[in-house]
């Protein structure tokens, strides 16, 4: 199963579990540490891992393409040595994702670093795991992915990296929606 179909049934247990991911802050009022650790425990308790990452351990720094990069609040470390990362609270959550961990390969965004969100579906009334392409892509009347969201989208619908490539050895440009693979 895709880490990112993965991530949607882990949310969805823990909804079924423990409600609404509305309702799970209701007891937290304005206390954004208690919100991120109690999205990220329910979250987790249904995930496979083998390690938990506090706020200084390595494994919570996330490199997000910017000089210092993003630290999570808290984090696991998956059997394969990915890391995920969480900063969650009432309104969203992000996601952050380094398929080699935090101190092996590319520690690029879009190379090994991913960012995934939950965020509210106003016209649903529902929460979801999204790779903030969609809003990211309006907002900015983007096509080829190179950014941290678009770079999630395009693996998550075309299930390859060829954006790396920028174009093809035919000479043709990918483009997301166009031409999304050299092969």
């Amino acid at each position: 199963m895709p880490f990112f179909c993965y991530l949607q049934v882990v949310f969805d247990r823990a909804e079924a579990v423990y409600g609404p991911y509305d309702e799970w802050f209701v007891n937290d009022g304005d206390d954004e540490d208690k919100q991120k650790k109690r999205a990220f425990d329910r979250i987790t308790e249904f995930m496979k891992y083998s390690k938990v990452c506090t706020v200084n351990d390595a494994c919570t720094l996330f490199d997000t393409g910017t000089s210092e990069g993003q630290r999570a609040q808290h984090a696991i470390v998956l059997p394969d040595g990915a890391t995920v990362g969480f900063n969650c609270w009432t309104d969203e959550c992000t996601i952050y994702i380094d398929l080699d961990g935090p101190n092996k390969g590319a520690n690029a965004h879009c190379k090994d670093y991913f960012l995934l969100g939950i965020i509210p579906d106003n016209f649903n009334k529902q929460k979801y795991i999204v790779t903030y392409m969609s809003r990211h892509a309006v907002e900015n009347n983007e096509v080829f992915p190179y950014t941290t969201p678009g770079c999630a989208a395009w693996v998550i619908v075309n299930s390859n990296m060829d954006y790396l490539k920028g174009k093809c050895p035919d000479g043709e440009k990918l483009q997301f929606g166009v031409k999304t693979s050299c092969k």
